[in-house]
């Protein structure tokens, strides 16, 4: 509750001024929270206030802090509540998400969660938690929270009309009481987002597509894919432990005409040959000119278009792109540029290769 680094986010911090009811925190009162306790924050704080504001864009801060087996969070948040939690996200606004990537202290676990939040931007269908009740704590935090930033929306109703103080709440838990209610099962929030969104509470089922009359064509189309048997073999197909990569191309026809034989060293941040800017460098494959990437101030791509020197070198990721092709691409002809570039960065080569001329890889290729 506000004790992590750098000492923000207690759930009284709800904004002050123009800003007040803007900022919502749930602290835990205890570690060990796990999909149940964040899924159920998600079903009766995130998610109805996010559909009241109606946001134009989500943008998901990704740590794994709280994911099983961080030494800092000490949660116990699994893949699959991670990816929950970025579907019901992509419900508050058509899809428009950015997921940036930041902190976590397991590398296993910061590993299988960015797999299945990208899984899910991607279209799969997440997995269920194995357990989606929430603990009584967690439920108490919920509350605590509930009580501090319910006043600003409408859609926020608390549970009592007392609010649960913090020491209260961890009081509660110390004494290990159990909640009131039975903790409630998972069930999906898109029924919840689907009632809130069109002000009724009719259930889902048949004939429930026809009672939303004001539903877009988009929302209309998404209700009846997610109602139709395709929804089955979605969640069947998200049993396959598929990791989602880009597979760069295995040949072009630009590999022999646009790279050339690399100098005997580069540079691991070189600046761009134009605006000198080295944020993101690329090398031209033809000149072994460097160059700024698309993303910052287009060099590359101008090069690349006036000369028509089509293959370029990442030394972000040692990946080439090819504009002929506008895709990765991965060869032989490659892994000298590739080896040299891991050297200027590593010290090392990356792999061990025989060298050959280019026109010999490339003739070797086409017959191949």
């Amino acid at each position: 509750q506000g004790n992590f680094y750098p000492g923000t986010g207690h759930p009284t911090t709800v904004g002050t001024g123009s800003g007040a009811g803007y900022n919502l925190n749930v602290g835990w009162n205890e570690s060990g929270k796990g999909d149940g306790d964040y899924l159920h924050a998600f079903h009766e704080l995130i998610l109805p206030l996010a559909l009241e504001y109606q946001p134009q864009l989500v943008f998901i801060s990704a740590g794994f802090d709280s994911g099983k087996n961080d030494p800092l969070g000490k949660c116990c948040v699994t893949p699959a509540g991670y990816g929950q939690m970025t579907r019901y996200l992509m419900g508050v606004c058509k899809g428009k998400v950015i997921v940036a990537l930041e902190g976590g202290y397991n590398l296993e676990t910061v590993s299988n969660g960015i797999r299945a939040c990208t899984s899910v931007l991607l279209g799969d269908y997440p997995d269920l938690p194995d357990n989606a009740a929430p603990s009584p704590g967690g439920r108490k935090s919920i509350d605590f929270a509930m009580q501090n930033i319910a006043p600003f929306w409408s859609n926020l109703i608390p549970s009592s009309s007392s609010p649960v103080t913090p020491k209260e709440s961890q009081e509660i838990e110390e004494l290990g009481e159990e909640p009131d209610t039975e903790p409630e099962s998972f069930f999906d929030p898109v029924d919840k987002i689907d009632l809130m969104a069109n002000g009724h509470g009719r259930s889902r089922g048949n004939g429930y597509i026809s009672q939303c009359q004001d539903l877009t064509a988009e929302d209309r189309l998404m209700a009846e894919m997610a109602e139709s048997s395709n929804a089955k073999e979605i969640v069947e197909v998200s049993d396959s432990p598929q990791v989602f990569a880009v597979h760069p191309k295995t040949w072009c026809e630009h590999l022999e005409e646009h790279v050339k034989t690399a100098p005997l060293e580069l540079a691991a941040s070189p600046p761009c040959s134009v605006c000198q800017d080295s944020s993101e460098s690329w090398y031209c494959l033809h000149c072994y000119q460097p160059f700024c990437s698309r993303y910052v101030n287009e060099h590359g791509l101008h090069h690349a278009i006036g000369h028509s020197h089509l293959m370029n070198l990442s030394m972000s990721d040692l990946s080439v792109w090819c504009y002929g092709c506008d895709s990765y691409v991965h060869n032989e002809v490659l892994l000298d540029a590739k080896n040299k570039g891991h050297i200027a960065k590593f010290g090392e080569p990356a792999v061990k290769i025989e060298l050959a001329s280019i026109a010999e890889i490339s003739n070797r290729i086409q017959q191949d």
